[in-house]
């Protein structure tokens, strides 16, 4: 007796599917599967509302890519706004900080060397397009960390230690070290 599969295990939830398509179109009214009706309408009915469900992702996720661009552009007129508020603030008070603090805003206590706070802002570019929705399957994931590096947590932190000025068998011990961390991090 023949051994069955499916092989839809690895197919994206999209196409999952089309593939039911094909399999009810080839299964329905087929002379050589008898009596098929009833549980080929339980799958045609499960195949129809899989469609449904995967046609209502792809409109949520259209409207989550407008909601996710409306957020950073609504971010980022607040952040110009709320620096407009900022300047108008520091002007009005003449630079008093019990005023400034009244208003909701803090101070930056002046640099005394030991406390250095850095500011900066990443640009952005434009959006691009987004890739293909879907599963990943195992031979792109395969393909994507081939290159990647291995874990290298088998191997433990360096034990030894070095005299003053260091033996050969000290550099040694430690170059062995160094080269299985090495051989732990390449692929």
């Amino acid at each position: 007796m023949a051994k069955i599969a499916t092989y839809t295990s690895d197919l994206p939830t999209a196409e999952k599917p089309l593939r039911g398509n094909e399999i009810v179109a080839l299964s329905t009214a087929n002379p050589q599967v008898p009596g098929n009706a009833t549980v080929l309408a339980d799958f045609t009915t499960a195949n129809t509302a899989l469609a449904a469900a995967c046609a209502q992702v792809e409109v949520l996720r259209g409207q989550l890519r407008e909601a996710m661009t409306a957020r950073q552009t609504a971010v980022a007129t607040w952040t110009t706004k709320l620096n407009a508020l900022a300047g108008f603030t520091l002007s009005a008070t003449g630079g008093n900080a019990e005023s400034i603090e009244s208003a909701g805003f803090f101070i930056v206590p002046p640099p005394d060397g030991t406390d250095v706070h850095f500011t900066f802002d990443i640009p952005r570019g434009d959006t691009g397009a987004d890739g293909p929705p879907g599963a990943v399957t195992e031979s792109q994931l395969d393909g994507a960390i081939a290159g990647t590096a291995q874990n290298p947590s088998g191997i433990g932190p360096w034990t030894g230690s070095f005299s003053d000025p260091p033996t050969q068998g000290e550099m040694n011990d430690f170059a062995g070290w160094v080269e299985s961390l090495r051989a732990a991090l390449v692929r």
